[in-house]
């Protein structure tokens, strides 16, 4: 297991970075439901889907526009040594077919289960096309005790053409569902997925977008 070491020039260059790549890459950024209000003294994980590169990306993002905790996010240990510089960001790096790292990685999650703190946790474990109607999850999130008043909030992203030569960006978020819950009944995030991928469908094919948070709106498709 790697444990993450944070570091300000870091965090500053790749806010700069980030920002630019956004720019760059997509035409306009929409959130379809509003950030669900999370109180200020529970802990926090945001578990995304995992469909694209960007995936690991979108949630740092979120994180400095609207929650504004400490971020933290968990990714194979193999990939961090290749891409060093997340760790320094908050990426954890973690063994999944070591049971002595996967004991000592949800240790060290659960110390880092704190109100001032987010965890970004991919529950599927993989990138999955976005197409799939599958939501296997992994153990993972369930292996965590944690606080009690721990919530876990679901965020998905897809990317969409339109009309444009630069894709849109669509985030959408559910409510919040209390760890708690989740570990008496692993389906309730399964549920919670395949919910909001059948409102991100219906809205987009109504041409409904919802609020643009980056870029130039578009009209119809």
């Amino acid at each position: 297991m790697i444990e993450a070491k944070h570091s300000q020039w870091a965090h500053t260059a790749f806010q700069f970075w980030l920002e630019n790549i956004l720019m760059k890459d997509f035409s306009a950024i929409y959130l379809l439901t509003s950030v669900p209000e999370i109180p200020t003294n529970k802990p926090l994980i945001l578990a995304p889907n995992h469909s694209t590169w960007y995936d690991g990306f979108i949630p740092y993002w979120i994180n400095q526009k609207f929650l504004q905790r400490n971020f933290y996010i968990v990714m194979l240990e193999e990939q961090l040594k290749r891409y060093w510089f997340f760790n320094k960001l908050g990426a954890i790096g973690i063994q999944p077919e070591s049971p002595a790292d996967i004991k000592a990685s949800m240790h060290y999650l659960n110390s880092l289960l704190q109100p001032k703190n987010l965890i970004v946790y991919f529950p599927q474990g993989k990138i999955i096309p976005d197409i799939s109607e599958k939501f296997e999850l992994t153990q993972g999130l369930r292996l965590l005790s944690g606080h009690s008043d721990t919530e876990i909030l679901p965020m998905r992203i897809k990317i969409e053409p339109l009309n444009q030569r630069k894709p849109a960006l669509f985030i959408s978020f559910h409510l919040p569902i209390r760890h708690k819950d989740y570990r008496e009944n692993p389906e309730l995030l399964i549920h919670t997925f395949r919910h909001l991928q059948m409102n991100e469908s219906k809205l987009l094919s109504q041409g409904k977008f919802g609020t643009c948070i980056y870029g130039k709106p578009h009209v119809g498709f």
